[in-house]
């Protein structure tokens, strides 16, 4: 330790310092530790659960850790050298020692990143070493914190423990070979029911897997066959939780099922980016789970929240921790033991008290007057132990996650906390709320003609370079009437996808418009509907402002399904074309970057939207750009009603939305799942446990 002390430049000035410089400084360090620490520990609970997404925070939190350790490196050394007897100090390290290791735990990997989360593990381990050769070698003998910070690491080490062998016991039960597993069991699931024993409505007779395969052995049947014994009470399967009608299962808690559904379908999920075949694709029953199952109703919300239920479990594998943490179940284990360390802190904090709000003899304590700074900086540090015991207890209890497990677990008979009716009761409030969510509820919105002035949106390359989040762009909530049109056209395609021609043939409207929907290219086409979109959007907005009368409900329901899918499909051709089946990428950004120049070309000096209006009133029969196409669909869309032209327009992009979902790039979609996702996702979810694995036509190559 003496050569620690003479190579730090640092410690060699604060040793010809005064005593009382080296305390503030000690007691300055401390708090700055104190802070970083539990500052990096929120910003990594919010990014996990998406309650807050900031490139600023995510840049502070990757570059923080060197100079944090170099900082706590010069504490303990000031501590050892320091010619005065303090045991707060000792226990200021102690504690902070035990708070980097929470930090690393709730931040520091995840199951897809098996290298990263080992390495973690190891290095947690010498850290909980280290704290226990400390305190026997170095903290004095005649403290009284002693046996607290014993019992802390001892505490420590097992959390440690359990959460090693929780990360090993989800290896097995989310590891790729489990994907095949599934894979395989999904060709042979449509024979363990009879035709009459499934019911879409009510989800009896699918037999998708829940949860406890890994657990269960499988045999090769007859026909040479791996077969799995559904009789075993650890295995859990959706058909087992919809028969159950006791505890947290009882008529009118539909959403814990709902859940548990999700689960099923996010281990069916897994399959697309392994590149598993989806074995079921071509039976009735998988069709008929989405069209006469989740998406009955007719608002299409509950389908909608039982993919982003699925969305999340699959992010959270990716991307966070809580897989790991329900590895083995529901973590019953580390919640006592979290239990267990804020009663010990709660212990320890009374004896700091009782033994320091006066100077104990023969120690020297820092006062500012009357106040007593070292006494109130061991409170925060203790606060900073508590509240990350806290916040980590209260976002796995209140997770999807342990939902699920407790509901596997009350089907499986094997939990002893639902067996009691007070327990019960309380399990039953935990599993009802939703205090987060694990994906994004927005959907980004680009406009064309509003940015053909913007030096921003110069061209699409531009734009995908800057990014979703600036000027050219803005994020929304997603309205309810997008979620009830998109459910609509599901309902109404069956399976049978198409670019927006089906919609106009059903509002008898293809004669005359249905040209627009004959590009050989989906670019062309979105294009072209939304300048004529915002051509209707701009004549409308304009007219209002000399009528009175109020608007029908129906048409202003339409105008903005019709608008927010205008808009939020040119945000996905200009910044993020890979979740789209464009087979020519760069073509694509050729295309893009030329209508983008011909658009600002010809809205050059319009500066208002009436400009724009006027000038989109004046293009001729003979010009062959995407403005003038847009500009004269606009204008033959004017020609009809009011309720019939948004009725039109929402059908449509509704339906162009759909066609656009299937994709051969599910990696894509992974990719964007760590920044919470897109709604095109949660389309393409529907249309692949439909079955719909690809688009009816090829999309053809761009000839720009």
């Amino acid at each position: 330790m003496e050569n620690c002390t003479t190579n730090s430049p640092t410690i060699d000035i604060l040793k010809n310092q005064p005593l009382h410089i080296q305390q503030i400084v000690l007691e300055a360090s401390t708090c700055v530790i104190t802070f970083c620490l539990m500052l990096s520990f929120l910003i990594a609970a919010c990014q996990n659960r998406l309650w807050m997404k900031n490139r600023l925070a995510t840049l502070l939190l990757e570059n923080i850790t060197n100079p944090l350790a170099h900082l706590f490196v010069n504490v303990v050394v000031l501590v050892l050298v320091l010619p005065f007897k303090n045991y707060l100090y000792f226990l200021w390290v102690m504690l902070l020692i035990i708070g980097s290791e929470s930090t690393s735990c709730i931040s520091g990997y995840s199951l897809s990143d098996p290298q990263t989360a080992k390495k973690m593990y190891f290095l947690l381990f010498v850290d909980n070493l280290c704290v226990g050769l400390l305190m026997i070698w170095w903290y004095p003998k005649g403290s009284k914190f002693r046996v607290h910070l014993w019992a802390l690491w001892i505490l420590i080490t097992l959390k440690t423990a359990e959460r090693c062998l929780s990360f090993f016991s989800a290896r097995r039960a989310y590891g790729t070979n489990k994907i095949d597993l599934v894979s395989d069991y999904m060709q042979y699931e449509h024979t363990l029911s009879s035709p009459e024993e499934v019911d879409p409505a009510t989800l009896q007779g699918y037999k998708y897997l829940v949860h406890g395969e890994e657990g269960v052995k499988f045999n090769i049947s007859g026909d040479y066959q791996v077969r799995i014994d559904l009789e075993n009470q650890r295995l859990v399967t959706i058909d087992k939780i919809w028969r159950c009608k006791t505890g947290l299962l009882s008529p009118g808690i539909d959403i814990l099922k709902d859940l548990c559904l999700s689960f099923a379908l996010f281990k069916l999920l897994r399959r697309s980016f392994a590149r598993c075949p989806a074995a079921e694709s071509e039976r009735p029953k998988t069709r008929d789970l989405v069209f006469e199952g989740i998406l009955a109703k007719g608002d299409g919300i509950r389908a909608f929240e039982v993919v982003k239920a699925e969305l999340g479990f699959l992010r959270d594998l990716h991307h966070t921790k809580y897989p790991i943490i329900f590895g083995c179940g529901f973590p019953t284990v580390n919640f006592i033991i979290c239990l267990a360390v804020l009663a010990v802190m709660g212990w320890l904090s009374k004896v700091v008290y009782h033994d320091y709000h006066r100077p104990p003899a023969g120690e020297k304590v820092h006062y500012v007057g009357n106040y007593n700074v070292d006494l109130d900086i061991t409170y925060i540090v203790v606060g900073m132990i508590l509240a990350m015991e806290v916040t980590e207890f209260l976002t796995y209890l209140f997770s999807d996650w342990a939902k699920v497990m407790l509901v596997c677990g009350h089907v499986q008979g094997s939990s002893w906390l639902l067996k009691h009716y007070s327990l019960s009761k309380m399990l039953r409030f935990i599993c009802t709320p939703t205090f987060s969510q694990a994906l994004c509820s927005h959907i980004g919105q680009h406009s064309l003609l509003d940015n053909s002035n913007s030096s921003a949106c110069s061209s699409s390359i531009l734009g995908r370079r800057l990014g979703p989040g600036k000027d050219q762009n803005t994020l929304v909530k997603v309205p309810p009437e997008v979620k009830m049109a998109i459910a609509t056209s599901l309902r109404q395609s069956q399976g049978n996808l198409s670019n927006g021609g089906s919609s106009l043939q059903r509002n008898g409207v293809t004669e005359y418009l249905g040209w627009a929907c004959n590009y050989p290219t989906l670019v062309h086409t979105i294009m072209v509907w939304h300048i004529a979109t915002h051509y209707c959007e701009m004549e409308y907005d304009l007219s209002q402002k000399s009528v009175s009368a109020p608007t029908n409900e129906m048409v202003q329901r339409n105008k903005l399904t019709a608008n927010a899918l205008s808009q939020y499909c040119a945000y996905l051709l200009v910044f993020v074309p890979d979740l789209l089946p464009i087979s020519a990428r760069h073509d694509t950004k050729l295309v893009l970057d030329k209508m983008v120049h011909e658009t600002r070309t010809f809205m050059e000096g319009a500066k208002t939207e009436r400009d724009k209006y006027v000038k989109m009133n004046q293009v001729g029969n003979n010009e062959e750009t995407v403005i003038a196409f847009g500009s004269r669909l606009g204008k033959q869309l004017g020609s009809i009603s009011l309720y019939e032209r948004w009725k039109v327009l929402a059908d449509l992009w509704a339906e162009l939305l759909v066609y656009l979902a299937p994709t051969d790039n599910p990696d894509a979609h992974l990719k964007k799942l760590a920044d919470g996702g897109e709604f095109i996702t949660q389309v393409w979810i529907l249309l692949y446990h439909a079955g719909i694995l690809k688009q009816p036509l090829a999309t053809t190559n761009i000839d720009a």
